[in-house]
Protein backbone atom coordinates (compact mmCIF):
# COMPACT_ATOMS: atom_id res chain seq x y z
CA UNK A 1 0.00 0.00 0.00
CA UNK A 2 1.69 3.57 -0.74
CA UNK A 3 1.76 6.91 1.58
CA UNK A 4 -1.06 8.37 -0.03
CA UNK A 5 -3.38 4.89 0.24
CA UNK A 6 -2.94 5.14 3.96
CA UNK A 7 -4.91 8.48 4.13
CA UNK A 8 -8.23 8.17 4.52
CA UNK A 9 -10.13 8.85 1.16
CA UNK A 10 -12.81 11.83 2.84
CA UNK A 11 -9.51 13.06 4.07
CA UNK A 12 -7.96 13.20 0.43
CA UNK A 13 -11.20 14.55 -0.81
CA UNK A 14 -11.04 17.71 1.84
CA UNK A 15 -7.54 18.49 1.01
CA UNK A 16 -8.51 19.14 -2.93
CA UNK A 17 -10.65 22.16 -1.68
CA UNK A 18 -8.49 23.16 1.16
CA UNK A 19 -5.70 25.69 1.36
CA UNK A 20 -2.36 24.00 2.84
CA UNK A 21 -0.91 26.97 4.73
CA UNK A 22 2.96 27.67 5.60
CA UNK A 23 3.81 30.14 8.04
CA UNK A 24 7.28 31.16 6.56
CA UNK A 25 8.13 33.62 9.04
CA UNK A 26 7.43 34.99 12.47
CA UNK A 27 9.24 38.45 11.80
CA UNK A 28 6.72 41.29 10.87
CA UNK A 29 6.42 45.00 10.33
CA UNK A 30 3.64 45.36 12.53
CA UNK A 31 2.92 44.37 16.58
CA UNK A 32 -0.23 44.13 16.92
CA UNK A 33 -1.28 43.92 20.17
CA UNK A 34 -3.59 40.90 19.59
CA UNK A 35 -1.37 38.75 17.24
CA UNK A 36 -0.87 34.95 18.20
CA UNK A 37 1.83 34.41 16.20
CA UNK A 38 3.72 36.67 18.40
CA UNK A 39 2.26 36.08 21.58
CA UNK A 40 4.46 33.41 23.37
CA UNK A 41 7.75 34.15 20.97
CA UNK A 42 10.99 33.93 22.33
CA UNK A 43 13.36 34.56 19.59
CA UNK A 44 12.05 34.78 15.69
CA UNK A 45 11.72 31.95 13.23
CA UNK A 46 11.82 31.44 9.74
CA UNK A 47 11.42 28.28 7.46
CA UNK A 48 14.47 27.71 4.86
CA UNK A 49 13.94 27.30 1.25
CA UNK A 50 14.52 23.57 1.34
CA UNK A 51 11.82 23.28 3.67
CA UNK A 52 9.31 24.84 1.93
CA UNK A 53 10.32 23.85 -1.30
CA UNK A 54 9.86 19.93 0.25
CA UNK A 55 6.29 21.36 1.48
CA UNK A 56 4.91 22.46 -1.34
CA UNK A 57 5.89 18.67 -3.26
CA UNK A 58 4.51 17.11 -0.40
CA UNK A 59 1.45 18.33 -0.52
CA UNK A 60 1.15 18.68 -4.62
CA UNK A 61 1.93 14.83 -4.10
CA UNK A 62 -1.29 14.40 -1.15
CA UNK A 63 -3.78 16.27 -3.70
CA UNK A 64 -3.46 20.11 -2.38
CA UNK A 65 -3.94 22.76 -5.03
CA UNK A 66 -4.45 25.85 -3.34
CA UNK A 67 -1.71 28.03 -1.28
CA UNK A 68 -1.68 29.83 1.65
CA UNK A 69 1.74 32.13 2.68
CA UNK A 70 1.42 33.43 6.00
CA UNK A 71 3.53 35.35 8.29
CA UNK A 72 3.92 37.02 10.50
CA UNK A 73 4.86 39.58 7.36
CA UNK A 74 5.53 37.15 4.30
CA UNK A 75 7.10 39.86 1.92
CA UNK A 76 10.18 40.23 5.01
CA UNK A 77 10.35 36.42 3.94
CA UNK A 78 13.84 36.40 1.43
CA UNK A 79 12.93 32.94 -0.77
CA UNK A 80 9.26 34.21 -1.43
CA UNK A 81 9.20 35.22 -4.75
CA UNK A 82 11.25 31.85 -5.75
CA UNK A 83 8.88 29.86 -3.89
CA UNK A 84 5.62 31.50 -5.13
CA UNK A 85 6.63 31.04 -8.70
CA UNK A 86 8.01 27.08 -8.03
CA UNK A 87 4.25 27.03 -6.70
CA UNK A 88 2.95 27.50 -9.61
CA UNK A 89 5.30 25.52 -11.95
CA UNK A 90 4.88 22.44 -10.11
CA UNK A 91 0.67 23.12 -10.79
CA UNK A 92 -0.53 25.29 -7.75
CA UNK A 93 -3.94 26.37 -8.93
CA UNK A 94 -4.26 28.95 -6.69
CA UNK A 95 -2.13 31.12 -4.12
CA UNK A 96 -3.32 33.30 -0.74
CA UNK A 97 -0.83 35.40 0.61
CA UNK A 98 -1.58 37.53 3.52
CA UNK A 99 0.22 41.04 4.17
CA UNK A 100 -0.18 44.11 6.31
CA UNK A 101 0.39 45.79 2.87
CA UNK A 102 3.41 48.06 4.31
CA UNK A 103 6.14 46.84 2.13
CA UNK A 104 4.04 46.74 -0.73
CA UNK A 105 6.30 48.69 -3.69
CA UNK A 106 5.97 49.14 -7.48
CA UNK A 107 8.26 46.51 -7.80
CA UNK A 108 6.79 43.72 -5.56
CA UNK A 109 3.35 44.71 -7.21
CA UNK A 110 4.53 43.79 -10.27
CA UNK A 111 6.25 40.70 -9.05
CA UNK A 112 2.94 39.82 -7.34
CA UNK A 113 1.09 40.30 -10.79
CA UNK A 114 3.22 38.35 -12.59
CA UNK A 115 2.30 35.38 -10.45
CA UNK A 116 -0.86 33.40 -12.06
CA UNK A 117 -3.68 32.54 -9.30
CA UNK A 118 -2.71 35.01 -6.59
CA UNK A 119 -4.60 36.89 -4.34
CA UNK A 120 -3.30 39.23 -1.43
CA UNK A 121 -5.81 39.30 1.47
CA UNK A 122 -4.74 42.41 3.49
CA UNK A 123 -5.62 43.72 6.60
CA UNK A 124 -7.83 46.49 7.39
CA UNK A 125 -8.89 47.02 11.10
CA UNK A 126 -11.63 49.43 10.34
CA UNK A 127 -11.39 53.46 10.45
CA UNK A 128 -8.38 55.15 11.11
CA UNK A 129 -8.30 55.63 14.66
CA UNK A 130 -9.21 52.02 15.20
CA UNK A 131 -6.75 50.84 13.02
CA UNK A 132 -3.87 52.63 14.41
CA UNK A 133 -4.89 51.96 18.32
CA UNK A 134 -4.20 48.03 17.14
CA UNK A 135 -1.07 48.43 14.69
CA UNK A 136 0.56 52.05 15.20
CA UNK A 137 0.80 55.25 14.32
CA UNK A 138 0.46 56.23 10.35
CA UNK A 139 -0.33 52.29 9.51
CA UNK A 140 -3.91 53.12 8.30
CA UNK A 141 -2.04 55.44 6.05
CA UNK A 142 0.47 52.88 4.63
CA UNK A 143 -2.47 50.07 4.57
CA UNK A 144 -4.82 51.99 2.64
CA UNK A 145 -2.20 52.63 0.30
CA UNK A 146 -0.92 49.32 0.12
CA UNK A 147 -5.25 48.48 -0.86
CA UNK A 148 -5.05 51.15 -3.76
CA UNK A 149 -1.76 50.49 -5.59
CA UNK A 150 -2.53 46.53 -5.47
CA UNK A 151 -5.84 47.32 -7.05
CA UNK A 152 -4.26 49.72 -9.49
CA UNK A 153 -2.31 46.54 -10.24
CA UNK A 154 -5.34 44.48 -11.09
CA UNK A 155 -4.55 42.31 -8.77
CA UNK A 156 -7.12 40.40 -6.12
CA UNK A 157 -7.55 41.53 -3.21
CA UNK A 158 -9.63 40.61 -0.08
CA UNK A 159 -9.58 42.80 3.14
CA UNK A 160 -9.58 41.05 6.32
CA UNK A 161 -10.65 42.41 9.25
CA UNK A 162 -10.30 41.55 13.20
CA UNK A 163 -13.66 42.88 14.81
CA UNK A 164 -13.57 43.76 18.39
CA UNK A 165 -16.01 46.06 20.70
CA UNK A 166 -14.19 48.61 19.57
CA UNK A 167 -14.68 47.93 16.00
CA UNK A 168 -18.80 46.52 16.39
CA UNK A 169 -21.08 49.84 16.45
CA UNK A 170 -19.10 51.03 13.20
CA UNK A 171 -18.92 47.64 11.13
CA UNK A 172 -22.55 48.64 8.93
CA UNK A 173 -20.64 52.30 8.30
CA UNK A 174 -17.27 50.79 7.80
CA UNK A 175 -18.02 48.11 5.23
CA UNK A 176 -20.20 51.05 3.12
CA UNK A 177 -16.92 53.02 3.35
CA UNK A 178 -14.31 49.83 2.81
CA UNK A 179 -16.49 49.00 -0.45
CA UNK A 180 -16.85 52.68 -1.75
CA UNK A 181 -12.97 53.74 -1.03
CA UNK A 182 -11.94 50.75 -3.06
CA UNK A 183 -13.94 49.45 -5.69
CA UNK A 184 -12.94 46.56 -7.06
CA UNK A 185 -12.00 44.72 -3.85
CA UNK A 186 -13.25 40.57 -3.41
CA UNK A 187 -14.99 40.25 -0.02
CA UNK A 188 -14.09 41.74 3.65
CA UNK A 189 -14.27 38.97 5.69
CA UNK A 190 -14.75 39.93 9.45
CA UNK A 191 -12.66 37.99 11.78
CA UNK A 192 -13.61 37.80 15.35
CA UNK A 193 -10.90 39.05 17.76
CA UNK A 194 -9.62 36.67 20.05
CA UNK A 195 -7.26 36.17 23.17
CA UNK A 196 -3.77 34.65 23.26
CA UNK A 197 -1.54 33.79 26.35
CA UNK A 198 1.00 36.23 26.36
CA UNK A 199 -0.35 38.52 24.00
CA UNK A 200 1.33 41.66 23.39
CA UNK A 201 -1.56 43.77 24.42
CA UNK A 202 -4.35 43.16 26.66
CA UNK A 203 -7.26 42.80 24.87
CA UNK A 204 -9.77 41.57 27.27
CA UNK A 205 -12.31 44.75 27.32
CA UNK A 206 -12.30 44.01 22.95
CA UNK A 207 -13.35 40.93 23.43
CA UNK A 208 -17.18 40.21 22.20
CA UNK A 209 -19.47 39.01 24.32
CA UNK A 210 -22.09 36.95 24.05
CA UNK A 211 -24.43 39.44 23.27
CA UNK A 212 -21.80 41.42 21.15
CA UNK A 213 -21.56 37.84 18.95
CA UNK A 214 -25.46 38.04 18.35
CA UNK A 215 -25.47 41.53 17.27
CA UNK A 216 -23.02 41.04 14.43
CA UNK A 217 -24.59 37.94 13.37
CA UNK A 218 -27.85 39.83 13.11
CA UNK A 219 -25.48 43.13 11.10
CA UNK A 220 -23.64 40.71 8.35
CA UNK A 221 -27.16 39.52 7.58
CA UNK A 222 -28.50 42.93 7.25
CA UNK A 223 -25.21 43.57 5.09
CA UNK A 224 -26.13 40.67 3.06
CA UNK A 225 -29.82 41.69 2.10
CA UNK A 226 -28.33 45.17 1.17
CA UNK A 227 -26.06 43.18 -1.24
CA UNK A 228 -22.39 43.81 0.49
CA UNK A 229 -20.04 40.81 -0.30
CA UNK A 230 -19.42 40.20 3.63
CA UNK A 231 -18.58 37.12 5.66
CA UNK A 232 -17.67 36.06 9.18
CA UNK A 233 -13.99 33.96 9.34
CA UNK A 234 -14.47 30.25 10.27
CA UNK A 235 -16.86 30.65 13.08
CA UNK A 236 -20.00 28.06 12.37
CA UNK A 237 -21.29 29.14 15.62
CA UNK A 238 -22.52 32.21 13.49
CA UNK A 239 -24.57 29.33 11.41
CA UNK A 240 -26.21 28.09 14.30
CA UNK A 241 -27.03 31.72 15.48
CA UNK A 242 -28.82 32.30 12.01
CA UNK A 243 -31.05 29.13 11.94
CA UNK A 244 -31.98 30.32 15.34
CA UNK A 245 -33.25 33.63 13.97
CA UNK A 246 -34.39 32.60 11.28
CA UNK A 247 -32.03 34.51 8.74
CA UNK A 248 -31.20 31.77 5.79
CA UNK A 249 -29.20 34.30 3.72
CA UNK A 250 -26.94 34.37 5.78
CA UNK A 251 -23.16 32.95 5.15
CA UNK A 252 -22.28 29.45 6.63
CA UNK A 253 -18.98 29.70 7.51
CA UNK A 254 -16.19 27.09 7.46
CA UNK A 255 -15.06 25.17 11.07
CA UNK A 256 -11.72 26.47 12.10
CA UNK A 257 -10.76 23.06 12.53
CA UNK A 258 -12.09 20.60 9.71
CA UNK A 259 -10.93 18.04 7.64
CA UNK A 260 -7.76 18.43 4.87
CA UNK A 261 -6.70 21.72 7.16
CA UNK A 262 -3.25 21.96 7.84
CA UNK A 263 -0.57 24.68 8.98
CA UNK A 264 3.04 24.47 8.78
CA UNK A 265 4.84 27.17 11.05
CA UNK A 266 7.64 28.81 10.85
CA UNK A 267 9.35 26.48 14.01
CA UNK A 268 8.68 23.28 11.76
CA UNK A 269 5.66 22.33 14.01
CA UNK A 270 2.30 21.35 12.49
CA UNK A 271 -0.96 22.02 13.68
CA UNK A 272 -4.39 22.12 12.20
CA UNK A 273 -5.12 26.08 12.49
CA UNK A 274 -2.64 28.82 12.47
CA UNK A 275 -4.07 30.44 15.42
CA UNK A 276 -3.89 26.62 17.21
CA UNK A 277 -0.86 26.02 19.68
CA UNK A 278 -1.61 22.42 19.57
CA UNK A 279 1.47 20.60 17.24
CA UNK A 280 0.49 17.25 15.66
CA UNK A 281 4.19 17.02 14.61
CA UNK A 282 7.44 19.03 13.39
CA UNK A 283 7.71 18.52 9.65
CA UNK A 284 10.35 16.30 7.85
CA UNK A 285 9.76 15.01 4.23
CA UNK A 286 6.81 12.39 4.56
CA UNK A 287 5.15 13.58 7.51
CA UNK A 288 2.15 15.49 5.84
CA UNK A 289 1.53 12.11 4.50
CA UNK A 290 1.80 10.48 8.64
CA UNK A 291 0.10 13.29 9.83
CA UNK A 292 -3.28 12.77 7.39
CA UNK A 293 -3.22 9.23 7.96
CA UNK A 294 -3.06 9.88 11.97
CA UNK A 295 -5.86 8.74 14.17
CA UNK A 296 -4.62 11.79 16.12
CA UNK A 297 -5.43 13.70 13.21
CA UNK A 298 -8.76 11.91 12.56
CA UNK A 299 -9.82 12.38 16.06
CA UNK A 300 -9.11 16.27 15.81
CA UNK A 301 -10.88 17.19 12.86
CA UNK A 302 -13.92 14.98 13.09
CA UNK A 303 -17.09 15.46 15.25
CA UNK A 304 -16.89 15.94 19.64
CA UNK A 305 -18.61 13.48 21.20
CA UNK A 306 -17.37 14.56 24.88
CA UNK A 307 -18.30 18.76 25.25
CA UNK A 308 -21.23 18.73 22.97
CA UNK A 309 -22.83 15.19 23.80
CA UNK A 310 -23.95 16.52 27.33
CA UNK A 311 -25.14 20.43 25.83
CA UNK A 312 -28.72 21.09 25.49
CA UNK A 313 -27.81 23.34 22.10
CA UNK A 314 -26.77 20.22 20.34
CA UNK A 315 -29.54 19.37 18.31
CA UNK A 316 -29.57 22.82 16.91
CA UNK A 317 -25.60 22.97 16.57
CA UNK A 318 -26.15 19.52 14.39
CA UNK A 319 -28.57 20.67 11.85
CA UNK A 320 -26.95 23.90 11.50
CA UNK A 321 -23.37 22.00 10.71
CA UNK A 322 -21.62 22.88 13.72
CA UNK A 323 -19.35 19.58 14.77
CA UNK A 324 -17.32 21.41 17.45
CA UNK A 325 -17.54 23.53 20.70
CA UNK A 326 -15.97 27.15 20.22
CA UNK A 327 -12.21 27.05 20.52
CA UNK A 328 -10.82 27.93 23.85
CA UNK A 329 -9.39 31.33 22.72
CA UNK A 330 -12.51 32.83 21.64
CA UNK A 331 -12.43 34.04 25.18
CA UNK A 332 -10.25 31.91 27.43
CA UNK A 333 -13.24 31.05 29.83
CA UNK A 334 -12.66 27.59 31.29
CA UNK A 335 -15.97 27.07 32.57
CA UNK A 336 -18.81 27.10 29.57
CA UNK A 337 -17.55 27.58 26.16
CA UNK A 338 -18.25 30.31 24.30
CA UNK A 339 -20.54 28.49 22.37
CA UNK A 340 -23.44 27.53 24.62
CA UNK A 341 -22.64 30.93 26.78
CA UNK A 342 -24.41 32.49 22.77
CA UNK A 343 -27.16 29.99 22.23
CA UNK A 344 -27.64 30.32 26.09
CA UNK A 345 -28.61 34.35 25.37
CA UNK A 346 -30.96 33.70 22.82
CA UNK A 347 -32.81 31.10 24.87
Amino acid sequence: MSVIDSIPFEILEAVKKENLSIEVTTRCTSNCTYCFVLSDCIEYHDLDYETVFSIIMEGYEIGYRHLHITGGEPLLWGYLFDILNDAISIGYEAIFLNTNGFLLDTKILQQLKSIKGLSLSISLLGFEAIHNAFRGNNSFIKTTQAIEMALYNNIPVYLFCVTGKSLLPHVPHFIQWAYQKFPGIKEITLIQLIRVSEDAGNVCNELLSPDDFLFLVRMISLLKIYGFPVSLLEIPLAAVVAQLFQLPWFPNPLHLIRPGKLTIKADKSITIAHSSSQSVGIYSRGELHRILASEVYLRGVKEDHNTCSSCNHIAACRKAGMQRPSEFFRDMNENIPYCKRVLDSIC
